[in-house]
């Protein structure tokens, strides 16, 4: 069980380093990008190029996971990172 929670937080980590970025890009049309630092941009860059090196069906499966994200409760998504952060020491 532990395993398996582990797996699935690490998921959403995952889902939420590629997504977040390009979110928060596109919700401001791209104005924040050249409030970035360039440690951020490099970031933001390797983060577009893993995502166009998955496969489709890896896509999906993190596209899943990421709307499953959206739709949780705040409460219980901040209560999920910081278990994830738990875990993760």
């Amino acid at each position: 069980m532990a395993r398996s929670c582990r797996n699935t937080l690490g998921l959403l980590l995952v889902a939420l380093t590629l997504f977040l970025p390009g979110a928060a890009w596109s919700r401001d049309s791209g104005s924040r990008w050249n409030d970035l630092s360039p440690r951020e941009k490099e970031k933001v860059r390797r983060n577009y190029e893993r995502w166009q090196t998955l496969p489709p069906k890896d896509k999906e499966r993190l596209r899943e996971e990421w709307d499953r994200w959206q739709k949780l409760p705040s409460d219980q998504r901040e209560r999920l990172r910081r278990r994830f952060d738990e875990l993760r020491r």
